[in-house]
């Protein structure tokens, strides 16, 4: 009987032990790293006050003078071709400052026009400001060098990656990985 609750407790103190352990790992791992303070911030940056002038000042203006300041409204565009014309049409008005943010902005012919349309904005003296997610800008280094270094452009990246030489590493080792898929797929059909 004694042997009986001997290895009873012996197996609850481990049960106990193991869950204590897994749970102070389990805590460790959620706590996350601790934000860095040797890091060099940019200036934060704010967005212009409303144009003033062009077709987009005398469009509010129109809706002002129509329903009054405290009004708002909007256009639903549920379609992908009204959403990129209206875009565009917004970036090429533009006569002072342009913001765009966005999630993913991948190279793909609508995204390689919509950059065109905020670059040849910059040069045109517009201020623009972009703000991308790092995850779509592997590889892409150049191109973000050449906006950075544009007197007009402010490109600010959110979620960046820490060490961008282990992203070109990352490439190398996915074309690496492809290439033996390749291999074993013709080498067992």
């Amino acid at each position: 009987m004694i042997s009986i609750r001997a290895s009873a407790v012996a197996a609850n103190v481990t049960r106990n032990s193991i869950l204590s352990l897994f749970t102070i790992a389990f805590l460790a791992a959620c706590s996350g790293p601790s934000l860095r303070e040797d890091i060099i911030r940019d200036e934060p940056t704010y967005a212009s006050p409303p144009a003033t002038e062009g077709v987009l000042a005398d469009m509010a203006n129109d809706i002002f003078a129509a329903h009054g300041p405290e009004y708002s409204g909007f256009k639903l565009l549920d379609k992908s071709y009204d959403g990129m014309a209206w875009r565009l049409a917004l970036i090429d008005s533009a006569t002072t400052s342009l913001d765009i943010q966005t999630y993913l902005w991948y190279p793909d012919n609508a995204g390689r026009l919509i950059l065109q349309r905020a670059v040849d904005a910059a040069n045109r003296g517009v201020r623009v400001r972009l703000i991308v997610d790092d995850l779509v800008t592997i590889g892409l280094d150049q191109l973000m060098f050449e906006l950075q270094t544009h007197p007009n452009i402010e490109l600010r990246l959110f979620n960046p990656w820490e060490d961008r030489s282990m992203l070109s590493r990352a490439d190398e080792m996915i074309a690496e990985m492809d290439a033996f898929q390749l291999l074993s797929r013709f080498l067992i059909h």
